[in-house]
């Protein structure tokens, strides 16, 4: 099977999405983006210059994740915690440029990861942390900011 995009995505003419990719509406993929299979890139999503994401990735809605960042396998970016699949359900996801997140890691909606900051594989960010520029979240843990 091939990819599917969406015909409102935004995508740079020179990418080639892996087999079993889907790209939806209003994504916005940037130059020199490489994505593995079975990447899913939700609604209003933004992988900006030089971005690689790993094979079984999800991107969820409204997540802007800057130039340069890696993402590793089977991770999710911008899952809601709780209930709900609906775009307005989804605060801003931001992760900084050079940022790495590692497989199976999962950031929820609402983070904000400053530049070059590192979540190791098998962890969680949640809530609404707000991680400075270079902060590192090491493999397997859970840290979930204030939500309130």
């Amino acid at each position: 099977m091939s990819a599917y995009i969406h015909p409102t995505a935004l995508v740079n003419p020179g990418f080639t999405p892996a087999p079993f990719s889907i790209i939806d509406e209003g994504a916005a993929i940037f130059e020199g983006v490489r994505t593995g299979s079975f990447v899913h890139i939700r609604a209003n999503a933004k992988l900006r210059e030089g971005c690689i994401i790993g094979d079984h990735v999800t991107i969820c809605e409204n997540v802007d994740i800057g130039e340069g960042c890696v993402i590793g396998d089977f991770a999710l970016v911008g899952g809601p915690a709780g209930v709900g699949n609906e775009a307005a359900d989804h605060p801003v996801t931001v992760i900084g440029s050079g940022s790495v997140i590692g497989s199976h890691a999962t950031v929820h909606a609402g983070v904000t990861l400053g530049r070059a900051c590192t979540v190791g594989d098998n962890s969680i960010v949640g809530g609404a942390c707000v991680l400075p520029d270079e902060s590192e979240v090491a493999m397997g843990i859970v840290m979930l900011g204030d939500e309130g």
